[in-house]
């Protein structure tokens, strides 16, 4: 494809962002409070945390640049985080400014109606400072309870923007898209454990030699809680409630090991854009990958292949639709 085509292209897939159908339409940019309870919830921004069961306090850590032992990526996660997800930072674009996203992260809280600053709860000064704001209870529709109160993940967007595609060994299982992301468990599961969230079961191992049965029988009876998917903010997120160990290959060539109980994004809608829109002007020979493999019990994440057990293909919706639109070659399994 020429320079000239490939520009036009990628113009038009940005231009399609505007004018798809709300099924496939990513959604808008989401607000300081709902942004605020998800990075508390994931665990994954140092410095916040909760003070109370309702998840209506939050403490953030508050440190000062003028220390000596100032950390940005720990002592100012939440600010540069708030600065990456409202447009005014960009990595590798703009010059970090630490002071200046302290200052807009405040400035946005203190504006909020959903937020109020508990200056009596708060330690601005001495070695650990910190601030103490107490947040308006959620909304129906960002309130991840279930009937029993424990706290569920976030459904997935609209759109059904994640597709799964689990296989043993290479023979594709099914397909599947979950209407509110699901929980993908072994056969002969008795739930107990996920109240809300759509189960997704894999079928019993029925083929090759006792040796290999017994591996698919072990995986099977350490899947026990299974594994949840979803998608939030048009990022794929992984959570590993199982014994059984689940290592992802990302997109980029990436492999992590999954903990236990931690949601992981393992896609980023955002980093795909970026890389698409370097890709489509020629700024990158790299073609952005859409895909996420993860594999159960092996650590052999990559395509499925007769020497692998299980392998589960996670397909970004959205994102193939727009990769397809700058360059129509299918990835290994692109949906069609």
């Amino acid at each position: 494809m020429d320079q000239h085509r490939l520009q036009q292209e990628m113009a038009n897939a940005l231009d399609a962002e505007v004018s798809l159908s709300p099924q496939l339409r990513p959604r808008s940019r989401q607000k300081l409070i709902p942004w605020l309870r998800d990075r508390v919830d994931s665990g994954e921004v140092p410095g916040v945390s909760w003070q109370d069961r309702a998840k209506t306090i939050v403490k953030i850590r508050w440190a000062r640049k003028s220390q000596h032992d100032y950390d940005v990526d720990q002592d100012g996660a939440i600010f540069k985080a708030w600065a990456v997800h409202s447009g005014r930072y960009t990595e590798g674009v703009d010059a970090p400014d630490p002071s200046r996203w302290k200052t807009n992260f405040r400035c946005a809280m203190n504006k909020s109606t959903e937020a109020t600053y508990l200056r009596d709860q708060s330690q601005e000064q001495g070695d650990n400072p910190y601030r103490v704001y107490r947040l308006s209870s959620p909304s129906t529709d960002d309130a991840y309870h279930n009937l029993n109160g424990h706290h569920a993940s976030p459904s997935l967007d609209e759109g059904c923007e994640l597709l799964i595609e689990p296989h043993y060994g290479n023979n594709r299982l099914f397909r599947t898209k979950p209407s509110r992301g699901c929980v993908l468990h072994p056969p002969n599961f008795q739930n107990g454990f996920h109240a809300v969230a759509e189960l997704v079961a894999l079928p019993q191992y029925t083929e090759g030699n006792a040796v290999r049965k017994e591996q698919y029988t072990r995986i099977f009876s350490h899947l026990d809680r299974g594994i949840d998917f979803r998608v939030v903010n048009n990022d794929l997120y992984v959570t590993r409630h199982c014994r059984v160990r689940v290592f992802c290959r990302m997109a980029g060539g990436r492999v992590v090991t999954l903990r236990k109980a931690v949601r992981t994004k393992v896609f980023d809608y955002a980093t795909f854009m970026r890389g698409l829109e370097d890709y489509a002007t020629g700024m990158s020979q790299e073609r952005p990958e859409t895909q996420v493999f993860l594999n159960l019990g092996q650590k052999d994440p990559g395509p499925p292949n007769t020497q692998a057990l299980i392998t589960v293909i996670l397909h970004h919706v959205t994102a193939e639709q727009r990769l397809r639109m700058v360059d129509p070659r299918p990835n290994m399994g692109m949906i069609g």
